[in-house]
């Protein structure tokens, strides 16, 4: 299974990689995305923008996995994705 990020606009899509080369990732985003939208649907009043918000920190995390899991704490490069 591949994923894939569209390109807004243009209805275009990007592959980000291979789910099965990032078993970690995958599992970090499942454990990391519930808690991360019920804390982004309260700050924004909002679950489909939540969502949104949410779906794009974990493309990044996905994007800058490298990075994130060398950090002390991952968790949190991912709740401070969306404010940046």
């Amino acid at each position: 299974m591949r994923l894939y990020k569209v390109t807004e606009g243009k209805g275009e899509s990007k592959p980000l990689g291979d789910v099965s080369k990032g078993a970690d990732v995958v599992s970090f985003c499942r454990r990391v995305y519930p808690s991360l939208l019920g804390g982004l649907t309260l700050h924004c009043r909002d679950r489909g923008i939540a969502e949104e918000i949410a779906q794009e920190t974990l493309v990044r995390v996905w994007e800058r996995w490298s990075i994130v899991r060398t950090a002390a704490a991952p968790e949190a490069w991912a709740w401070r994705s969306p404010s940046t």
